[in-house]
């Protein structure tokens, strides 16, 4: 003997047996949750044409820039340049103006003297920047700070301020 399996059923006011219902179907998930589709591709047609407008919506959609770790790193980079080079500008900008050179004077290095003191005593009223860098265009030194007992100096004497 076999037993036949049947649906479950429900018995109505008419005694007549009907299916029981079935569970109803999941909803989808909300929008945020759903996995993103590909882009819809635009076919063209023969002459180059769209072949239908519904598809001028999906052609126009903004596209979003994400840059990687490397374009990132040279933004940063190129911003830090671009400050830095605008620093070298404000420090040029406020570096100390000469006054006018009014004669030079040729100064010799006594044993114990610095350029910078050398640079105070010729020109008391003027930054000592500004003196030293004259003496090394005009004396043709690469660096007055490393001056030598003996050495001559040729500076320049600018006009009382």
């Amino acid at each position: 003997m076999s037993v036949a399996t049947l649906p479950p059923t429900v018995l109505t006011s008419a005694r007549v047996a009907t299916p029981m219902p079935t569970a109803a179907p999941r909803p989808s998930a909300p929008a945020s949750r759903r996995r993103p589709t590909s882009p819809t591709r635009v076919k063209l047609g023969p002459v180059g044409h769209r072949a239908h407008g519904c598809h001028a919506r999906a052609a126009a959609a903004p596209q979003v820039v994400r840059l990687t770790r490397r374009g990132r790193v040279l933004v940063r980079l190129s911003a830090l340049a671009a400050v830095a080079l605008m620093g070298f500008g404000l420090v040029q900008a406020a570096a100390p103006a000469a006054p006018p050179v009014v004669s030079q004077r040729t100064v010799t290095v006594l044993p114990g003297q610095s350029a910078w003191e050398l640079a105070r005593a010729v020109n008391p009223s003027v930054d000592p920047r500004v003196t030293l860098t004259a003496v090394e265009r005009l004396t043709g030194l690469d660096s007055v700070g490393l001056v030598q007992p003996g050495q001559q100096l040729r500076m320049p004497v600018y006009a009382a301020s």
